[in-house]
């Protein structure tokens, strides 16, 4: 009924469907929305709001929209099975959203023609066809913030409309988003371990797949002799500092696990437990990350050089009976860990120093067990 009632609306929209005229009275603004508190709404957003002077219509369409509800909803995202979709919503009620989330709006009103108005908004009609309003999401490459992007640039008719401000295209996809997650240290290592060579490439055009990156775009462009932007104003604002993390941050959890590793061979007793649990644990997050890095087809999490470190083969460990396998298999692993911890500055992917450590320890629990096993066969 919601979809239906849409329809019957935008089809009156200023007549538009009908008008043998472009209309006059369209106006064009891109909202840009501040950080949210959940990890999906971390980066911001970015929407796209169309009024009407003559009959009062306010609409937002918002690419930034999915379905909770999509059966293996996690599962899909982690894979890149996820598809997103253009939605329709009225102003008040977007605006009403972002209040209940205490996040800052602004608006950024657009200095277009009636014609560029009337192909943006016949370009997002297009969008919001049902045979159109779904697209596949991908991190850096394909969101609500490069779709906008790309229809404004579409809409105005001029290609280098926001490649002439250069923002941060000389920046890497790492350094756009971890300056994000300054007080989420564990979303921060979560995203890290997953992401692969594709996060330290410079960003270039893709910059602007930040919300404050593409204002900022928007801010210094061109449009002719003229700005792209006429006006900008603040709709609601808030205080957009976040709660500092506490003590038991990744760094903190894993410089404990270091000196556990170390320390753990004053207790004889327990030395096998703790490694066969070490070596379980560790082994099962290398095969999930294997897994994505070779099945998800988000571009941004293949080739993960983690899993040199988190050798999925470590689950098998804690089963290898005789001691010679289990000898042979520490070093073997060990000396890929340590190769890999030499070679690090040169590998194409930058990882979480956190990350680093708990690769540290992995490889004290190699060394000592190889270690033991040679000193139990003298």
């Amino acid at each position: 009924m919601k979809k239906i009632i849409f329809l019957i609306l935008l089809t009156g929209f200023t007549g538009i469907g009908n008008s043998a005229e472009i209309p006059d009275t369209l106006v064009s603004s891109v909202l840009t929305v501040s950080p949210g508190n959940e990890l999906y709404s971390t980066f911001g957003h970015t929407a796209i709001r169309i009024r009407d002077l003559k009959n009062g219509n306010d609409y937002v369409f918002n690419y930034g929209t999915f379905d909770f509800n999509t059966q293996d909803f996690y599962i899909k995202f982690a894979l890149g099975k996820l598809d997103y979709i253009l939605s329709i919503e009225l102003y008040d009620g977007f605006i009403e959203a972002c209040k209940l989330e205490e996040r800052t709006v602004k608006e950024q009103i657009l200095n277009f023609n009636k014609t560029q108005n009337y192909n943006l908004f016949q370009l997002l009609i297009e969008g919001y066809k049902p045979e159109n309003r779904y697209y596949r999401y991908k991190f850096f490459t394909d969101n609500c913030c490069t779709r906008v992007r790309d229809i404004l640039v579409m809409a105005s008719g001029d290609s280098t409309l926001l490649e002439i401000s250069k923002v941060e295209t000389n920046s890497t996809f790492r350094d756009l988003f971890t300056r994000y997650l300054k007080t989420m240290l564990w979303s921060r290592f979560g995203i890290e371990l997953v992401l692969g060579t594709l996060t330290d490439k410079k960003a270039g055009y893709d910059a602007l797949f930040i919300p404050d990156n593409l204002k900022k775009s928007i801010d210094l462009a061109m449009l002719g002799n003229k700005h792209l932007v006429s006006e900008e104003r603040i709709i609601v604002e808030y205080d957009d500092q976040k709660n500092q993390n506490t003590i038991l941050t990744p760094l903190f959890i894993t410089l404990l696990i270091l000196v556990t590793t170390l320390l753990i061979q004053f207790k004889k007793q327990w030395v096998r437990i703790y490694d066969n649990i070490f070596f379980l644990l560790t082994g099962l997050l290398g095969s999930f990350i294997c897994y994505l890095t070779i099945f998800s087809e988000h571009a941004e999490l293949h080739n993960n050089m983690v899993v040199l470190f988190l050798l999925p083969a470590n689950i098998i460990l804690p089963f290898l009976k005789p001691s010679s396998f289990r000898k042979y298999y520490c070093l073997a692993a060990l000396s890929i860990v340590l190769i890999g911890i030499i070679f690090m500055p040169l590998l194409p992917q930058k990882f979480n120093f956190a990350f680093i450590v708990l690769t540290v320890g992995l490889g004290i629990r190699f060394y000592f067990n190889q270690e033991l096993i040679v000193l139990r066969r003298r």
